[in-house]
């Protein structure tokens, strides 16, 4: 009933009757679906475990008419069927537990965690980034011996390279050293001449630079690894492996983003970043397409706090409760501040000392966005111990900072948020829902690693568990525990 109510059918029947073509009558794709995503809040999304439930439990065999499809008939359907259209699906039935228990989302919160992918952890690659470089090299010094103008400063890529074959093949048949055709001589006394050599030579760097360019081509632009098992899978540190403890090794994992709020898994994003800083902004864009409304207030930890999330967040007018990386040092007194600025942008040190902006520093430029801080006369200065603390010559006569204006205003921002009552709350509230997400799918719903390969269909398993997960909340909701 409550699936009808959502209008999830429409969406159903969109994917599956799009393309009908004339056979067999399959079996009711509205009564599978709810099958489906009833046997994840029970099972762990084996769907060999999900043709037996079927075949034995009566609520299963109630919902589904007394039909029991195999798992091979559940795999096709989910594969063939439903993962295109699941995240209009996933956004249609939590949105419709939203409005129906008329729940709260103004406060978001989001965490991060690394899934083991389904890949042999020895078949990784990583991107031969050094070894394309020596091949260049090889290449430009061959062709260096019988043509002009060999770029150097850049790779040349495997297109260029056999079009310089087929010139110096031009060239050897030219000279006449070899007839009219050229042969790979093998033998006692067979003596090819130099040019040859260095053509067959030419030919073995293309095949290599071939491999080179495919293993890129996979890798994209964001990594440098994946596995043979499962290309889309990235080379990771685990926070708990079996094997090897606590991040000691990298293994084949996915990067799995929840976006929570008043107990639901409003969003999930399965990425390849081995890191969360970069998920922020697409996380937000992701949410804002689906629901079609931005929260008012956003909560992550200190993996998340740089200066392009928090300017994200100050231009949509979202409360900034996102923690820095000193930020718990601060709080314990471990480190402190070694600067403050003004509302005019000057920096002043613990001494109160107004610095000056330099163009370098050790002959070298400020990164992007950063400018160079410098203070002068700090012989005397009494904090001169906490302020060299960690620089290489601490005898020095002066401090040079690199920082930024922006990222500590908003960092500055971002801390009174925190320390607020409503930022105590909001704190409070992510240690419990998107950590408290994260231990129901792993020890409840027993998922703890990806069944499946390859990007899209991980991104599917991994909604239909955090569909499962709000089903659960909603059977909470009806039988009025919440």
């Amino acid at each position: 009933m409550f699936l009808e109510e959502s209008g999830v059918g429409q969406i159903i029947q969109e994917a599956v009757y799009k393309n009908e073509t004339k056979g067999r009558k399959s079996y009711n794709p509205y009564l599978l679906f709810a099958a489906i995503l009833y046997g994840f809040t029970k099972c762990d999304g084996s769907l060999r475990k999900l043709e037996e439930t079927f075949k034995f439990d009566t609520r299963f065999l109630y919902i589904l008419e007394n039909e029991t499809p195999s798992y091979v008939s559940i795999e096709n359907y989910l594969n063939n069927k439903i993962v295109k259209k699941l995240r209009y699906i996933y956004t249609t039935i939590t949105l419709h537990i939203i409005k129906k228990y008329n729940l709260d989302v103004s406060d978001v919160f989001v965490d991060g965690t690394k899934l083991e992918a389904n890949a042999n952890k020895y078949k990784f690659v990583y991107r031969p980034t050094i070894y394309q470089q020596n091949i260049n090299k090889k290449v430009v010094d061959l062709l260096s011996q019988y043509f002009e103008g060999i770029p150097s400063k850049r790779i040349i890529k495997s297109s260029e390279i056999g079009e310089y074959i087929n010139k110096l093949k031009s060239l050897i048949l030219k000279t006449g050293i070899v007839g009219n055709e050229i042969k790979l001589r093998r033998g006692r006394g067979v003596k090819n001449p130099k040019i040859v050599k260095d053509y067959f030579e030419l030919n073995k760097y293309l095949c290599k630079m071939l491999s080179y360019e495919e293993i890129n081509s996979i890798c994209g632009e964001n990594r440098n690894s994946f596995y043979k098992t499962d290309n889309d899978a990235t080379a990771m540190c685990l926070k708990k492996y079996y094997y090897s403890g606590l991040g000691s090794n990298t293994h084949a994992a996915y990067n799995v983003q929840n976006c929570v709020s008043s107990g639901l898994i409003l969003y999930t994003y399965v990425c390849q970043d081995r890191n969360d800083t970069s998920t922020l902004i697409p996380v937000l864009k992701s949410l804002i397409s689906s629901y079609g409304f931005l929260p008012e207030n956003f909560c992550a930890d200190a993996g998340y706090g740089c200066l392009e999330n928090y300017l994200f967040l100050e231009q949509n007018k979202i409360g900034n409760y996102i923690k820095f990386n000193s930020c718990e040092r601060e709080k314990n007194g471990e480190t402190i501040p070694l600067y403050t600025f003004d509302d005019e942008g000057n920096l002043f040190c613990l001494r109160g000392k107004k610095a000056y902006e330099v163009p370098y520093r050790n002959g070298y430029r400020p990164k992007k966005g950063n400018k160079f801080y410098r203070i002068d006369d700090c012989y005397d200065c009494r904090f001169k111990i906490f302020c060299n603390a960690y620089i290489k010559n601490p005898d020095k006569n002066f401090r040079i900072f690199e920082t930024n204006y922006d990222y500590n205003r908003l960092k500055e921002i971002a801390k009174n948020n925190l320390l607020s009552p409503k930022g105590i709350e909001m704190r409070t509230n992510r240690s419990c829902q998107v950590e408290g997400s994260f231990g129901v799918l792993k020890q409840d719903m027993n998922y703890v690693r990806a069944r499946r390969r390859a990007l899209e269909k991980v991104s599917m398993e991994i909604m239909l568990f955090a569909l499962a997960y709000n089903i659960k909340k909603l059977f909470r909701l009806l039988n009025g525990e919440k």
